[in-house]
């Protein structure tokens, strides 16, 4: 029974999970909470531009979807003013695992973005971000839980910012009292 129930516990990330609120609703909310992280200029590339990188399953027809969805997103909100840097993105799929190549190309961006994710180790993840002062977010509130920084969350009708506090401050996130007054922080 207790090794039925640490399988069980442990299959959310071998199957995936549920992303909570719309990708068209989450993506702008970053954009506005980016804006609240007194550090986050630092993350920048010398021309002040954000770095996106989308990290994806290529074998996953939902991270293919949401990655395709996000993407949609970013180039439809490239001109508006829910941010003061403009945004590009990178794509990282992590079908092979988490190479060396992927750990570049997460290291080399201003925000990791996770979609939903089969197989991948969470932990991993977010040491990669960690040792390299990448904000993480997960299309998925159970990755935020396992370490990832910021995920969203629905609230009766609203969407919400679930903030993980410990992995922000590793992560060198300086998120201001406003914005975590009205987030669901741990």
């Amino acid at each position: 029974m207790a090794l039925l129930l640490c399988i069980l516990s442990g299959a959310g990330n071998l199957f995936g999970q549920a992303v909570e609120v719309a990708i068209e609703k989450q993506y702008p909310l970053l954009l506005k909470s980016i804006s609240f992280d007194r550090n986050f200029s630092d993350k920048l590339e010398d021309n002040k531009r954000v770095v996106i990188g989308i990290v994806y399953q290529e074998k996953f027809r939902r991270s293919v979807r949401e990655k395709e969805t996000l993407i949609k997103e970013i180039l439809d909100l490239e001109n508006a003013d829910h941010t003061k840097y403009p945004v590009t993105y990178r794509l990282i799929p992590v079908d092979e695992g988490l190479s060396e190549d992927v750990r570049i190309q997460i290291q080399s961006s201003s925000i990791m973005y996770a979609t939903s994710l089969k197989g991948v180790d969470i932990d991993e993840l977010g040491d990669i971000t960690r040792a390299n002062n990448v904000m993480s977010v997960a299309m998925v509130p159970e990755d935020c839980r396992a370490g990832l920084t910021m995920s969203f969350v629905q609230s009766g009708s609203r969407a919400r910012l679930l903030i993980h506090l410990r992995a922000a401050r590793a992560e060198g996130c300086n998120f201001s009292s406003q914005l975590l007054k009205i987030a669901n922080t741990f």
